[in-house]
């Protein structure tokens, strides 16, 4: 499990605290188009045993339908993500949508 003193010394490297119950984190590598993810996921829901992580993300890699299919299920509807695309709003928040559906 990441440490907190490991959190800090990532946040003064520029990643951003996203989901702070899991240790999530995100850099952006190129504006606007390239993260990084990483987190702690847990590998046994009965010992809470955790691993680490960690995913670049690539706007370019992903059409309308893989954002909307990765953000649909955190409660975005087809309308808001078309407008996020369409106009070039909330990346990260799409991406990091990608990353929490990956494993």
């Amino acid at each position: 499990m990441t440490s907190p003193e490991e959190v800090k010394k990532l946040r003064k490297d520029g990643w951003i605290v996203t989901d702070p119950s899991c240790n999530q984190l995100r850099k952006e590598i190129i504006k606007d188009e390239v993260y990084i993810f990483r987190e702690d996921r847990i590998s046994n829901p009965e010992t809470k045993e955790t691993f680490l992580f960690e995913e670049e993300i690539d706007y370019k890699d992903y059409d309308w339908f893989d954002l909307v299919e990765a953000c649909t299920p955190f409660g975005y509807s087809h309308k808001q993500i078309d407008k996020w695309i369409t106009e070039g709003e909330e990346i990260e928040l799409m991406l990091e949508c990608l990353f929490e559906m990956s494993y």
